[in-house]
């Protein structure tokens, strides 16, 4: 029972993802109208969970304040990661912010004295690798490779993402599941809540005065997420930790399957290359981070 949950929650991320790469490219005009979107969700998420739980009163300040830390140190990578999506393929950029356990790996060796067997080094390596290749593209008229230009935000998204989880895994140790989530999402939502400048918010009214577009975004962004979010503390509840989180690790391959159909002639939703070569250069990128990802969460 717990792997589907996991892995439902790995598929509705990645149609969250492939969501978000769409309405940036053809719907918002700059990104920061979309952070506004993203803060007013967080909002939501917050009030939701804590009119269900209650105000955790009697909590540790020291371990809230933890928590709260997780949720601005993600949400500063998932800025950068918003910046990146304009710039690169959802398939791809997907695939490189999941490098981040290794930065979470290596911030347990460093501060928490883990030590890494070399089966965890050798995933650490893949992972290192996929990404490596996955950010390349051809250089045109036969020229040499050439890193992605979303490179630079990507790689700052899984920084921020290893901190996030790495801060995280402290604040769970003494705090319920429930609390933890409302609290990092707090941190979110200021994160997100810092563009809220007034062009951003008028950005943001022009875009939602299409209903249509307003229903999109309330289920696709607003409901889906949280869905998703909820699928995977209660897959953690259901089973292991490592392998529910290994099985996580899988949604890149739903966002390259997403997006590659997408792209066909037939949807034309997305821009993606869908040439055999390109489709099995990136296949197989995205199956080393997969799989060294995977490694890390079942060790």
């Amino acid at each position: 029972m717990w792997a589907l949950v996991a892995l439902a929650s790995a598929a509705i991320f990645a149609v969250t993802s492939i969501v978000d790469k769409h309405v940036l490219d053809r719907r918002f005009p700059s990104v920061v109208s979309f952070y506004v979107w993203l803060a007013l969700q967080h909002l939501v998420f917050v009030g939701i969970v804590l009119a269900a739980t209650g105000i955790p009163w009697d909590a540790s300040a020291e371990n809230l304040l933890i928590a709260f830390s997780s949720g601005l140190c993600i949400g500063a990578g998932f800025a950068f990661l918003f910046f990146g999506l304009k710039l690169e393929e959802v398939s791809r950029a997907n695939a490189i912010t999941e490098v981040y356990p290794v930065y979470v790996a290596l911030l347990a060796v460093a501060f928490l004295g883990e030590v890494l067997d070399p089966v965890q080094w050798v995933a650490i390596l893949l992972v290192v690798m996929g990404a490596i290749l996955v950010s390349l593209r051809g250089g045109s008229g036969g020229g040499l490779p050439r890193w992605s230009r979303g490179m630079p935000f990507l790689l700052a998204t899984g920084i921020g993402q290893g901190l996030g989880y790495f801060t995280l895994k402290h604040a769970l140790g003494d705090l319920p599941i429930w609390t933890v989530f409302a609290f990092q999402q707090m941190g979110l939502m200021l994160m997100f809540g810092l563009y809220a400048r007034p062009r951003a918010w008028r950005e943001l009214v022009f875009v939602l005065r299409d209903k249509r577009f307003l229903l999109v975004m309330v289920s696709a962004e607003g409901v889906l997420p949280f869905f998703a979010i909820a699928l995977s503390i209660w897959a953690v509840s259901l089973g292991p930790v490592s392998l529910v989180v290994a099985l996580m690790a899988t949604r890149p391959l739903f966002v390259f399957a997403g997006s590659s159909i997408l792209s066909n002639r037939r949807w034309r939703l997305m821009e993606e290359s869908v040439a055999p070569a390109t489709l099995a250069y990136k296949a197989a990128s995205i199956t080393m981070i997969v799989v060294g990802a995977s490694t890390l969460g079942l060790y």
